[in-house]
């Protein structure tokens, strides 16, 4: 699998980091995860075409993490597409049904239509299989339904994005001897917001999951005014690494 990060920031207008959202792909998937504000322009920065998405993934409901949902599914209507549209399944936390609906609501007909045009599915923690690759979703602290997803292809590798979180047993559950988990880190030391990570919640969640490599992702200002690498201390750091727009992380199964 190649993970690209498609923004490492948040809501907070940034010239270095756009919001939230990854893009996983795979020999027989591409998954876009959170589609944050910009996550189309920034796949298209990366070379990943709206038809290379099988699946997307939704942790929360927050802006900053679907901002772009709307605006790459209306893209795909666009005529160029017709020959090779596929209108790619949305897996969801409990109210993405609700949520969709209200999308649709206010777009009327030019946003597809569930259970006609494509598959809407709610996250209920059980393990999914999809084509290429296996799907759960744990239910993190952050909103009263937000979820932590792990992918796991054919191979066995496997990649857990955390959403946002604070520190607590879904998301150590997700995260647990994956190949790469890419994490949250919204605060720098002394900073910390309730639902949210900081170097120490990090560095706890790494000790107990253990994950094989850890990228950090969704930083507020305040990470890009320190040096969060110095804070970021013990013998579990060396496995961990700031993240950037754009980033691309091989991923695969030790032999």
């Amino acid at each position: 699998m190649i993970a690209t990060l498609l923004g490492t920031g948040t809501a907070i207008p940034s010239a270095r980091r756009g919001s939230p959202g990854a893009f996983v792909a795979g020999d027989r998937f591409g998954i876009l995860i959170d589609p944050g504000s910009g996550s189309g322009g920034r796949m298209a920065r990366a070379g990943i075409s709206p038809l290379a998405i099988t699946t997307i993934l939704v942790s929360h409901f927050h802006l900053d993490h679907v901002g772009d949902l709307a605006p790459i599914l209306f893209a795909l209507r666009n005529p160029r597409f017709d020959a090779e549209r596929r209108w790619p399944r949305i897996v969801g936390p409990r109210g993405m049904g609700t949520f969709y609906a209200q999308l649709r609501a206010l777009f009327r007909g030019w946003l597809p239509e569930p259970g006609r045009d494509f598959e809407l599915c709610e996250s209920t923690g059980e393990a999914v299989r999809c084509a290429g690759f296996r799907l759960r979703a744990f239910p993190v602290v952050h909103t009263e339904n937000s979820v932590a997803y792990r992918i796991e292809d054919d191979s066995s590798a496997t990649i857990c994005w955390s959403g946002d979180t604070e520190t607590c047993d879904g998301i150590v559950e997700a995260a647990r001897d994956a190949d790469l988990l890419l994490l949250e880190c919204s605060f720098p030391r002394g900073k910390g917001v309730k639902g949210h990570l900081d170097p120490d919640g990090v560095l706890e969640i790494v000790r107990a999951a253990r994950p094989r490599r850890t990228v950090l992702m969704h930083f507020y200002p305040e990470c890009d005014e320190v040096n969060l690498r110095e804070q970021l201390e013990g013998e579990t750091a060396a496995s961990i690494s700031i993240g950037a727009d754009l980033e691309e992380y091989r991923v695969s199964r030790p032999l």
